[in-house]
């Protein structure tokens, strides 16, 4: 039998772990909706740094954080429109690209998310984080700038799509360069904070495993 100290231990570290996990989404929430706030600022504040924007950065993170795909893909649904409509809307074909250029991007967030766990290293983590983002810049870059050369701005042979490419090769060291920074910020400051629920749980599990030898 578990004595009655025992009992009291155990619900209460099973009240601390409810806490925990309550901080834990609301800690999320508030990350989603910081994130939001900052991305459409971000465009504002960065219109004179070509293609500098933590947009695609934001778009793994989302992917990643997010249980559920929709949500992820709704707040950078949000994010897009709402600055494109104070900014200004653009030719729909090149919109389109630069919008699922991005939705792919949250796409490799989430396929990065399948890839950890625990027994995962922190440099295997950065590693793939890294690579989503190069990833995403690659594709931004090879959407978009064909997206160009099908709007009819570059002859329609396979010329024309090569000179769409070459004109935009200048752009992409800034679009790699804010893609790596960016998705590398984020991600560790989640590390850090995932890191410190962490320990919180292990004093939970701590604190349960005291109430069951104390039987």
């Amino acid at each position: 039998m578990i004595s009655n100290k025992a009992k009291k231990t155990k619900a209460t570290a099973n009240t601390l772990a409810n806490r925990i996990n309550g901080r834990r989404a609301a800690t999320v929430g508030l990350i989603l909706l910081a994130m939001v706030i900052a991305a459409v600022l971000s465009r504002f504040v960065l219109m004179d740094w070509p293609n500098f924007k933590p947009l695609a950065a934001i778009a793994i993170f989302a992917g990643f954080l997010c249980k559920r795909w929709w949500v992820g893909a709704a707040s950078l649904a949000i994010i897009l429109l709402v600055s494109d409509a104070i900014i200004g809307f653009y030719e729909l074909p090149i919109m389109l690209a630069v919008y699922s250029s991005y939705f792919l991007a949250g796409g490799f967030g989430l396929a990065i998310k399948r890839k950890f766990s625990t027994s995962r290293t922190y440099a295997f983590k950065i590693g793939s984080v890294s690579l989503a983002a190069v990833a995403a810049s690659v594709v931004f870059f090879l959407t978009t700038n064909t997206a160009v050369w099908l709007a009819g701005w570059y002859p329609q042979d396979l010329g024309g799509l090569l000179a769409s490419w070459t004109a935009g090769i200048p752009f992409f060291k800034f679009t790699l360069a804010s893609d790596l920074l960016f998705s590398l910020f984020l991600f560790s400051t989640y590390f850090a904070v995932e890191a410190s629920f962490d320990l919180a749980r292990f004093g939970q599990h701590r604190s349960a495993h005291s109430a069951i030898e104390a039987r």
